[in-house]
């Protein structure tokens, strides 16, 4: 019997250290943590330290609504991308990258696509 098609989408952040994709996911930290606190806001720019924002409870239900979440150098997320494949069987992944420059969204998805180019 054939395995049923599988496809998931799941949140990227790349750049070209993990300290920088850290930083770049505090904007959607940030994000979510409005839903935890009922309080929705379009998506805020990046912050240097989240512990002057967030509780430690609320960073550990970010954390968890991020499990299947993305971020770091492309290494990183290659690894982390092949780790999911492999423990999930889908057969394909879908991106979103909530990031809040343009700039840095293009760069990411640019970094990303270097893992999916079969050619």
């Amino acid at each position: 019997m054939d395995q049923p098609y599988a496809l998931a989408c799941v949140n990227v952040i790349a750049a070209e250290t993990d300290a920088q994709a850290e930083y770049l996911a505090t904007s959607f930290y940030q994000l979510a943590l409005g839903l935890f606190r009922n309080d929705r806001r379009p998506l805020p720019p990046p912050v240097d330290n989240m512990d002057l924002i967030w509780t430690e409870a609320e960073k550990a239900g970010v954390n968890q609504m991020m499990k299947y979440s993305f971020k770091g150098s492309i290494a990183t997320v290659e690894s982390g991308l092949q780790d999911f494949a492999n423990q999930t069987g889908v057969n394909e992944i879908m991106i979103a990258s909530h990031m809040y420059d343009l700039e840095n969204r293009k760069k990411s998805m640019e970094l990303i696509s270097r893992i999916f180019k079969t050619t």
